[in-house]
């Protein structure tokens, strides 16, 4: 019987799914987090805590928004998707996200934002997100590709009927 973390891992295309919507979810926090550190508070935003929160709870809309532009799925369309490939809907998704957030709380009242820390969220959110989608794909399997061969490793050392080496009979 294969083991559970078999069944569970599919084949890599599905892990590098994953592994590309935490890289996305990590860019962008940590651009967040950056751009609030080197634009600082500025007047802008609801303040303090209550900005991080309202910022977090967005976290999944932009998977939802990647996933709408087929960040997640290209890889399995074609052979030697690169994250270069990924350069112009990134850019796009990001300046998008930027500018809906912008106009949003602008037009809303509910903040004003500083617009010296919305660029510096554009800018170090796309590199950040193209950054983290480069080590997801890294050469050697990145992440996707380490955790896939590790299973694998395990499969080996159950072997596929799920006996032990050298393990003979029904």
């Amino acid at each position: 019987m294969p083991s559970k973390a078999t069944v569970l891992i599919k084949d890599r295309g599905w892990l590098l799914r994953r592994f590309l919507a935490i890289a996305d979810v990590t860019g962008i926090a940590l651009a967040f987090v950056l751009a609030e550190l080197v634009a600082g508070d500025g007047g802008g935003f609801a303040g303090g805590s209550a900005e991080y929160v309202l910022f977090f709870a967005t976290l999944p809309g932009w998977v939802v928004v990647a996933k709408l532009y087929g960040l997640y799925d290209r890889d399995q369309r074609r052979n030697g998707y690169s994250t270069v490939d990924d350069i112009p809907s990134v850019f796009h998704m990001v300046t998008s996200g930027a500018w809906l957030f912008f106009f949003a709380a602008t037009l809303s009242g509910v903040a004003h934002p500083n617009l010296t820390k919305v660029g510096t969220f554009w800018g170090t959110a796309i590199g950040l997100v193209l950054l983290g989608r480069a080590s997801a794909r890294a050469p050697g399997g990145g992440a996707a590709g380490t955790a896939v061969a590790w299973v694998k490793e395990g499969d080996r050392a159950r072997g596929a009927d799920g006996r032990a080496p050298g393990r003979r009979g029904p």
